[in-house]
């Protein structure tokens, strides 16, 4: 808008701004060479770039400096051949609309899974950006590590801290991240009815087997469903797949949070 309005101040003759001018264009411009030096740093322009921009908005609001119209321009044009240097010197990814709101978005499963499974945040960050830029498969890995956490969290909250396994006829311990989930699953099973069995009928016993019963069978489910296939290179997502997949993860882990959370 500025640079029309120089170019149309240059060609009617007039020189310089209005002193009672309400638009003010030297700090309108200004401003706005301050929000291209942070739209360059936020998109990885070059400091080069962000410099430049920057020593001309401090050009602008320098006192006593007045510009001229042809001034402006000068400064407009200068900015605006910079960023479309730095621009055609990077690639950019389209986001659909509808996907705007997942890029960049930790509490993309809502804040209380965020708070609860804080190391799973990266992964369903990931999933998002993977999600919204057509990168199905790579949001499908994502969200399987994100129910990992979530497995890993119920595992310790039932007091499992490492998996008993067999190697070589010897019985040893592996720590819950170097765990496979079957037998993190399979030994999970019997303390989850220990846990159950040990309470009395009533609501409280009800709820738990509301919780603990369908988590173990969600998580079941999504390793031999999805987990397996996408660790192994045995399939590849479509975009509906991938966002569905991402819904049923969603679920689960907001009913995870609703009463574990990672130690």
């Amino acid at each position: 808008m500025w640079e029309n309005i120089c170019e149309k101040a240059k060609t009617d003759g007039i020189t310089e701004p209005s002193p009672d001018d309400e638009r003010e264009p030297q700090t309108a411009i200004a401003k706005l060479f301050g929000q291209a030096f942070e739209f360059c740093k936020k998109v990885g322009f070059s400091p080069a770039a962000a410099a430049t921009l920057e020593m001309a908005r401090t050009r602008l609001i320098s006192k006593g400096k007045r510009y001229d119209y042809s001034a402006l321009l000068t400064e407009i044009l200068a900015a605006k051949a910079m960023l479309f240097h730095e621009h055609w010197s990077h690639a950019f990814v389209a986001v659909p609309e509808r996907h705007r709101e997942t890029v960049n978005k930790d509490n993309l499963f809502g804040d209380e899974v965020s708070h609860a499974f804080k190391s799973a945040v990266p992964d369903i960050r990931e999933a998002g950006n993977c999600l919204a830029v057509g990168c199905s498969t790579a949001a499908v890995f994502h969200s399987m590590r994100a129910v990992e956490w979530g497995l890993r969290a119920l595992a310790a909250h039932l007091g499992k801290t490492s998996v008993k396994c067999h190697r070589r006829g010897k019985v040893v311990y592996k720590p819950l991240p170097y765990s496979e989930w079957e037998p993190i699953l399979n030994q999970l099973g019997p303390l989850v009815d220990k846990r159950i069995e040990a309470m009395k009928q009533g609501p409280k016993k009800q709820t738990a087997q509301e919780f603990y019963y369908p988590a173990l069978l969600e998580i079941r489910a999504m390793r031999d469903a999805w987990r397996n296939h996408v660790m192994h290179t045995r399939a590849e997502y479509s975009p509906e797949a991938a966002e569905a997949i991402m819904g049923h993860v969603e679920r689960l882990m907001r009913m995870l949070a609703t009463r574990i959370k990672e130690a």
